[in-house]
């Protein structure tokens, strides 16, 4: 768990990683189980430094704060738009890394050649899949309670509709289709909890 968990940080945000690590399909794929959880992680920190910041400055310095903070936690992994619903930066954090692993773990990898992204597609189980379902769902319930599960509700068939585009373009997926997932659900997520919230 801790060396999952480790991994998805690793990946995920700027936190080191050890350079005897190895990254074989199985180590990444299980460390998916995780990124929900990493996505809460950041969230949180995100709202922890909306907060802070929201004392001292004013709304519009904060959003250009909160840009800065993310690149310095994810080092620019997957940019994404803000909004001051604090709540909302956590489920945008765990539903976006979750569709990455829903994506990751039914669909074919789309490159014979490889890529960044296969280890990933290629080393998922379902059953990682079902425990980074379940971190997501108990993330989303906390933060976001029965609104926050509509919204993953439909960020999940919204990866569902990117799932099958993409296995008709490009006949499965590839890594930067996964990290346009990410942003376009964190995107999604934002413009949902405007309507919900």
């Amino acid at each position: 768990m801790v060396d999952g968990l480790r991994r998805a940080l690793g990946f995920l945000t700027v936190y080191p990683l050890r350079a005897s690590d190895a990254w074989t399909p199985e180590t990444l794929g299980s460390s998916m189980v995780y990124y929900p959880l990493v996505g809460t992680f950041i969230g949180l920190a995100l709202w922890g430094l909306a907060v802070l910041l929201g004392v001292l400055f004013p709304p519009s310095i904060v959003s250009v704060l909160l840009l800065v903070g993310s690149l310095l936690v994810t080092g620019g992994l997957h940019m994404d738009g803000w909004a001051d619903l604090r709540p909302a930066l956590v489920l945008m954090g765990t539903l976006s890394r979750y569709a990455m692993v829903q994506l990751a773990c039914f669909s074919p990898y789309a490159r014979a050649t490889g890529g960044i992204g296969e280890p990933f597609v290629r080393g998922i189980r379902l059953e990682h899949h079902i425990a980074a379902l379940l971190l997501a769902l108990g993330s989303t319930l906390l933060f976001g309670g029965l609104r926050g599960v509509c919204i993953g509700v439909l960020v999940s068939l919204a990866t569902f509709g990117m799932q099958l585009y993409f296995y008709q373009r490009l006949g499965g997926i590839t890594g930067d289709v996964l990290g346009a997932t990410n942003e376009l659900n964190e995107a999604l997520v934002l413009l949902l909890a405007t309507v919900v919230y």
